[in-house]
């Protein structure tokens, strides 16, 4: 499969999986990453063949030079529900609740200076 034709087929997964997060949490899937990373994983699994895995741990994001807002999974962030996830193969990672980053920054303190 030519990489265009992969990359369309990704945008139309991500595409998919947005609205049924969505409808099925009453929401704008803020915060539902579980969702976005395991059906995205049965979705490319089904279009591509293959083993995409849902994984889960710490989510560290640039808000500035000086700081980064987080989930951070460690310590028992697990049991706390304090934890991000998404999924892929051994030759990528996919993050389909990248649209949310922004949004996560903007709501957010910053959690360490560097």
């Amino acid at each position: 499969m030519k990489l265009s034709e992969r990359k369309r087929l990704q945008q139309c997964i991500a595409a998919s999986v947005h609205p049924a997060v969505c409808e099925a949490t009453s929401s704008d899937g803020l915060r539902y990453c579980t969702f976005y990373a395991v059906t995205g994983s049965v979705l490319s699994q089904n279009v591509f063949g293959g083993v995409d895995i849902p994984q889960a741990s710490t989510l560290l994001l640039d808000c500035d030079p000086d700081c980064f807002v987080g989930i951070d999974a460690s310590a028992n962030g697990f049991d706390r529900g304090e934890y991000h996830c998404w999924f892929g193969s051994q030759r990528e990672l996919i993050d389909l609740t990248r649209r949310h980053y922004k949004r996560t920054i903007d709501n957010s303190t910053c959690m360490a200076v560097r």
